[in-house]
């Protein structure tokens, strides 16, 4: 017996050798198949995005001159306020009374508008003021663009908002610069990128540095006002201030700070109107000029935009006739602050109405149409012409109008569809009545009966705005085969997911009756996650739901761990994780998101309490892991073995909690005075140095560990898996905002009773369906977890202020490194929850996991992928599944290359 119990033991040993030589290789191929779904990921989104967001195609034709074009206007002055809600002005039809009254200082701000107007009614002869409604997306750029082209935005184009390329299509400002115009520009740098060799003299200012609201528009304050009043070397000067846009995103829309940024929008528009006014009289006058101050956009109630809500594309024009004006007289203002705005205008029927009042050809990209309300301004200064002949007037403006658009679509539009999405004639189609009505009118001769003029001049505006519509619905041209190409290529790494999948847990299928029926819970729930993206309600309120879905999994866990012995604890930890569900679910906000930017006045208050005692338990807790999994015994001797069992790295990661708790409370009473010591800002680039040391040694520590080897080394893995993990915690803490930190405490609370629940699932029950399940369910934090922190699939949630946590400055590779960690912490959270909870497992159990973890995130995007193809002329598609697919690619590429690098360098 003795012989047999040593041949067994030998063998044993044999095995067990034999195991530790196939290791390298077994590691070696885990790395491969993680890499090999991270390329097929990249390869995914990259052929799927080119196919699904190709932008439209550019053209280099430019219009010719107007023959006996005459321009109104000696010169023009165009100031630009960025981020303009119309509601700081005038009440936009669908804005709602409680909106109203909570914009009524801000119009009581600018009084400015309605002095101009004569009361804000826009119905003077001597000045207009409209709502001016953009087309999604509304950002700077894109906006900037359809201004001056008169052509729709591309949303590929969002992805360059912040580095924008020098516009080589035919624009307002080129022709400016074609008919000997000298143009001035001042303000957002965007400009200057978009017509790098247009402007006779360019004064740029950085745009990028949010926090800071006034080096811009104090330095166009500073230049402006001079250079209106010389009246010389200049025909045009566009102005461009970034304050309140820059106000409502370090701050938000009610702060006091926005309405004092409002105050210098009105004195600089009145010192403007003022210097023109005094010009326009003197002796020395330049004739008549025209004053214009508009918005590219609006913003939601916490400063944010890019998408299409109605705060983010309404905005406000004002046109002033200095000329009509100092005939008249100054009629002065009102003390009405809640007048209506008095008509709507649509951005992209700027480029061509002001071409026509200025005298110049209509960019050859304009699909808008001239506007009646704008173009009326000039067109009588006087009340000396009949009305037919105005009115003759504007069909002649019309009929030049509807001339370059046909130019534009028999050269560009509807020939780069006939390849596409819809053909020649099927582009024809969509607007053949009004084809023809038009084509009619043209055949007419120009003059004739008032009746005439009446209905060619709304044949033509009919024929307009079917291709102004027409050209919405088709503003972008998918590429099928790409797209195609792009869903195979997620498909092929969902199945390498899937492989390991089956041979690490479906293998007990038929044998374990549990292990099938958590297998169809599996597949149901994965079902549930990818036919879901179907609809856009669902993509809306995803928050909530995936909190369903983890209460549901919890639910299933606890009566399945119901029955088994000694199972105290791990009906507590899934009790305690429903309670923490329960809790993450109520801070998810509405789909505004504004309670999570918005700054709270008043001082230190008891939800801030609520969220630093949060914060403090998921570092207290972070300590007892971390003390748990010391290798060894604090050293003896010197200041630090004085203290109470900590060793060097657990003082670092508690000095380094303790920082970001005061960084916590001095945000949130304010004190943010440059000359104080404890300023937020050294605070902040002391919690960054520290994280980036501590997480630096860890990974260290593991490639050195993996190099030399030696026994415990399943220990030392979980040892760095566990401070890797705690150690991010104050860094992601710091850069979240408002509940958002709250909420990623929890997270992090949620994560310490995972990693119990799991201990007990896997060594004490053995049961391998919950395994299965619990990194279903692990997977599920991460879009909960990204909800909860106040973010969502929408340009306007990304959470800018971020970049700028703990520097003044602006830098692309910083900025950019802050704002994906604070969007995508979730993210990193759930790799290392599971790296933690698998690094003392065999090589090839890690693996598995590590693929399987992934697998539920790989189902989604190629649901995504799909519904976006199936939905690709969906009314909300650019709304809502476009914004979908943009960040749950970035989430899937974010979250496999952690995988492979806290893999590769952590087990």
């Amino acid at each position: 017996m003795a012989y047999c119990q040593v041949r067994r033991a030998m063998a044993q040993r044999e095995k067990w050798l034999e195991e530790q030589r196939l290791v390298p290789a077994m590691r070696r191929e885990c790395g491969v198949k993680i890499a090999a779904v991270l390329v097929l990921h990249v390869l995914a989104v990259t052929s799927f995005a080119s196919g699904f967001l190709l932008s439209r195609g550019q053209v280099a034709d430019v219009s010719p001159t107007v023959e006996g074009a005459r321009p109104r206007y000696d010169k023009v002055v165009a100031i630009v306020v960025d981020a303009l809600r119309s509601d700081f002005v005038c009440i936009a039809d669908e804005l709602g009374a409680e909106e109203a009254r909570g914009t009524r200082r801000h119009r009581k701000a600018l009084p400015v508008f309605r002095e101009l107007c004569e009361g804000g009614g826009g119905g003077g002869s001597g000045c207009r003021l409209l709502e001016f409604v953009a087309d999604a997306p509304t950002t700077t750029m894109q906006r900037l663009k359809g201004l001056t082209t008169g052509s729709l935005p591309t949303f590929v184009d969002i992805g360059s908002s912040l580095s924008a390329r020098a516009l080589e299509e035919d624009n307002l400002v080129r022709q400016l610069k074609l008919h000997g115009r000298r143009v001035v520009h001042m303000g957002d740098d965007t400009w200057r990128d978009l017509f790098p060799e247009d402007f006779s003299q360019s004064f740029p200012f950085p745009s990028l540095d949010v926090n800071d609201l006034n080096t811009v528009d104090d330095g166009v304050e500073a230049l402006l006002g001079p250079l209106v009043e010389s009246g010389q070397d200049w025909d045009v000067i566009v102005a461009h201030l970034l304050g309140v846009d820059h106000c409502g995103h370090t701050h938000d829309i009610h702060s006091r700070e926005m309405v004092t940024k409002l105050g210098q929008v009105d004195r600089i528009v009145r010192e403007v109107a003022r210097g023109l006014e005094e010009r326009a009289t003197g002796d020395d006058g330049f004739g008549r000029a025209l004053l214009l101050v508009f918005g590219d956009h609006g913003q939601t109630r916490s400063g944010e935009h890019g998408g299409s809500t109605r705060e983010e594309v309404s905005t406000v024009l004002l046109a002033y006739d200095i000329d009509r004006r100092r005939a008249e007289g100054n009629a002065g203002g009102t003390d009405e602050v809640d007048g209506a705005c008095p008509a709507a205008m649509s951005q992209l029927d700027f480029a061509a109405t002001v071409s026509e009042m200025l005298g110049l050809p209509i960019p050859f990209s304009n699909v808008g149409q001239v506007n009646y309300d704008l173009w009326s301004l000039g067109a009588d200064p006087y009340g000396e012409r009949p009305a037919s002949e105005v009115s003759s007037e504007f069909e002649e403006a019309l009929q030049r109008n509807a001339a370059q658009v046909d130019a534009y679509l028999e050269s560009s539009l509807l020939s780069q569809n006939a390849s596409g999405i819809l053909s020649w004639r099927r582009s024809q189609e969509a607007f053949s009545g009004h084809w023809e009505v038009h084509r009619a009118s043209v055949a007419e001769h120009v003059g004739g009966s008032a009746e005439a003029v009446r209905n060619r001049t709304h044949a033509r505006r009919a024929y307009l705005d079917a291709v102004a519509s027409h050209a919405r619905s088709i503003w972008t041209k998918f590429n099928f085969w790409l797209m195609a190409l792009g869903i195979l290529f997620a498909v092929a790494a969902a199945l390498i997911q899937l492989n390991e999948i089956r041979a690490g847990f479906f293998c007990y299928y038929r044998n374990n009756h549990k292990v099938r029926h958590a297998t169809w819970l599996y597949a149901l729930l994965c079902a549930v996650l990818s036919l879901s993206m179907l609809s856009n309600s669902y993509i809306m309120s995803e928050g909530h739901l995936t909190g369903f879905l983890c209460a549901t999994l919890l639910f299933y866990m606890a009566r399945e761990s119901a029955d088994a012995t000694n199972n105290g604890p791990s009906q507590l930890c899934l009790a305690s994780l429903l309670v923490l569900n329960a809790a993450l679910m109520g801070l998810i906000p509405d789909h505004d998101g504004d309670i999570w930017n918005r700054r709270q006045e008043g001082g230190y208050q008891v939800g801030h309490i609520l969220t630093d005692a949060s914060f403090a338990l998921a570092a207290y807790l972070g300590l007892l892991q971390l003390r748990k999994k010391r290798r060894s015994p604090p050293a003896s001797g010197g200041f630090v073995s004085r203290l109470p069992g900590l060793n060097l790295k657990e003082l670092a990661f508690l000095y380094t909690c303790c920082l970001a708790l005061v960084f916590s409370f001095l945000k949130n009473t304010g004190q943010e005075d440059p000359s104080q010591v404890w300023h937020p800002g050294r605070i902040a680039r002391q919690v960054h140095i520290l994280t980036a040391a501590q997480l630096g040694w860890a990974i260290l520590a593991g490639l050195s560990g993996r190099l030399g080897g030696g026994k415990g080394k399943g220990s030392s893995r979980l040892s760095l898996a566990v401070r890797s993990t705690f150690c991010l915690l104050p860094e992601l803490y710091m850069i979240q905002f408002g509940n958002g930190r709250l909420a990623l405490s929890l997270a992090y609370i949620q994560v310490f009773v995972s990693i119990i629940l799991y201990v007990k699932i896997h060594f004490c029950h053995q049961r391998v369906d919950l395994e299965l399940l619990g990194l279903l369910l692990f997977g599920l934090y991460a879009p909960q977890v990204f909800h909860a922190t106040g973010h969502r699939c929408q340009f306007s949630a990304l959470q800018y202020n971020s970049a700028f946590v703990g520097f003044e400055s602006f830098s692309w590779w910083r900025g950019a490194a802050l704002l994906t960690l604070n969007t995508y912490a979730s993210h990193v959270l759930s790799v290392l929850l599971v790296v933690c909870l698998y690094s003392k497992q065999h090589v090839k159990k890690q693996g598995t996991a590590l693929l399987a973890f992934g697998f539920a995130f790989s189902l989604r995007t190629i649901a995504v992928m799909a519904c976006a193809s199936l939905h690709a002329r969906h009314l909300m598609v650019w709304g809502v599944f476009a914004p979908k697919f943009i960040f749950d690619s970035v989430g899937l590429c974010v979250l496999d290359a952690a995988v492979l690098f806290f893999s590769a360098t952590l087990l």
